[in-house]
């Protein structure tokens, strides 16, 4: 399959790395950053460099984009390769209101394209495995904690906090109300966030991001009607009654990027919607809306 990537950014460069072991990069657009230029013709010879996507509109050999840009170029760039043709994978959150989500979305169902909206973190293995076990012993509550250093240019809400967001939405539901509890500067405008989602079924969720750590950490605690889990970065646990301990009961072998990428090509080619599709990106948007 031939893809292009638009955008090679830090992330950006991540998702070339992987699209181009399992696809065939036909066109890498980039801002025209000398630097980036030759990175890009070092590494990726075979790939043609672009400083501008109307470029790869014209080319019908590319059946789908690969968007990791800037949240408000999102809907320009992404809404252009749609009525293109192509099936578009569009970096989180898919775009910075919910009008424009909205037209993306209908615009993906009128082309019968593939919009695949990047919130990673339901590719990842433990995820998987969270979903498979709560099938029959249903979350109760939810308590996100997420640690690390840096990020301080993005939105804290828009870029991070989505993330969780996201996984809450996928487990829980739709919240009927999202609360901004703390917001504390230091670097920036907010550095440490705290939320609260209320359900309609009495459910709560909470979720708290410090980008001030130097300890890289994510943590979702969770509360099952029979027992409690534990996802701690790659692990899984599982509280043991008996010995009052939590015991390790899966670890992630495979990075969810690299799901995540193949997922992409799947969906395009079966034409299956992922579960991160469209529809889906816009539930986020809405949530982060009420904020």
């Amino acid at each position: 399959m031939n893809l292009a990537i638009i955008g090679a950014g830090r992330w950006g460069k991540n998702l070339l790395r992987e699209f181009n072991k399992i696809a065939e990069i036909s066109y890498i657009c980039h801002t025209g950053n000398p630097e980036t230029d030759r990175w890009l013709k070092e590494n990726y010879p075979a790939a043609a460099i672009t400083h501008h996507y109307q470029e790869i509109l014209k080319d019908k050999r590319v059946s789908a984009v690969v968007i990791a840009t800037p949240i408000k170029t999102h809907f320009k760039i992404a809404s252009v390769c749609l009525k293109s043709g192509k099936h578009v994978f569009l970096e989180k959150p898919m775009t910075d209101n919910l009008s424009q989500a909205k037209k993306l979305v209908a615009l993906a169902k009128e082309k019968n394209l593939i919009l695949f909206v990047g919130h990673i973190f339901l590719y990842h293995e433990v995820f998987k495995k969270i979903k498979e076990l709560t099938k029959k012993d249903p979350i109760q509550s939810a308590d996100f904690y997420w640690s690390k250093w840096g990020h301080f240019t993005e939105d804290i809400l828009w870029n991070l906090a989505c993330h969780e967001i996201s996984i809450a939405l996928n487990l829980m539901g739709q919240p009927q109300k999202i609360s901004l509890i703390n917001k504390t500067k230091a670097i920036t405008e907010g550095d440490l966030v705290s939320l609260k989602l209320e359900f309609a079924d009495g459910k709560i969720a909470t979720i708290n991001i410090n980008r001030l750590s130097p300890e890289k950490r994510k943590t979702v605690t969770l509360l099952t009607k029979n027992n409690l889990l534990v996802w701690h970065n790659d692990s899984l646990y599982k509280l043991d009654k008996k010995t009052q301990a939590l015991k390790l009961i899966y670890q992630s072998k495979i990075t969810p990027l690299i799901t995540e990428c193949r997922t992409f090509l799947e969906s395009v080619k079966t034409k299956k919607e992922p579960v991160t599709n469209g529809e889906f990106g816009l539930k986020v948007i809405k949530t982060l809306e009420l904020l």
